[in-house]
């Protein structure tokens, strides 16, 4: 179930002019909670490659408190959707999770996925 600590990031990462779309889901792994997003640009990256990661890194700096910050960001073509149309948290970070030899990511931890 979604939790005040997923709600916050969601409605700031919405906030985003770089997003279109967002999940953000609880994830534990070696024993340990964090938070992982999962965010639709807005706009398709740019010809040479640039992630819009470091611009909704920076907007979340701004707006979200230290502690609410998502451990993993990555940059997604598309949400996974529910046959109703809304949007599956728990599909989308299994489609797009890779393993990571560090169990906690730092702070929002930035990763495209193509």
């Amino acid at each position: 179930p979604l939790s005040l600590h997923d709600a916050l990031p969601i409605s700031h990462l919405l906030r985003c002019p770089d997003v279109a779309a967002a999940a953000v889901t609880g994830v534990t792994l070696s024993g340990r909670s964090f938070l992982a997003a999962y965010v639709v640009p807005a706009e398709p990256p740019s010809p040479e490659g640039q992630s819009p990661a470091a611009d909704i890194r920076e907007y979340l700096k701004a707006h979200v408190p230290a502690h609410l910050y998502p451990a993993r960001l990555l940059v997604v073509p598309a949400l996974a959707l529910t046959t109703s149309g809304k949007v599956d948290r728990r599909a989308t970070h299994a489609r797009y999770a890779t393993p990571t030899p560090d169990p906690v990511p730092g702070p929002l931890a930035e990763e495209a996925t193509a």
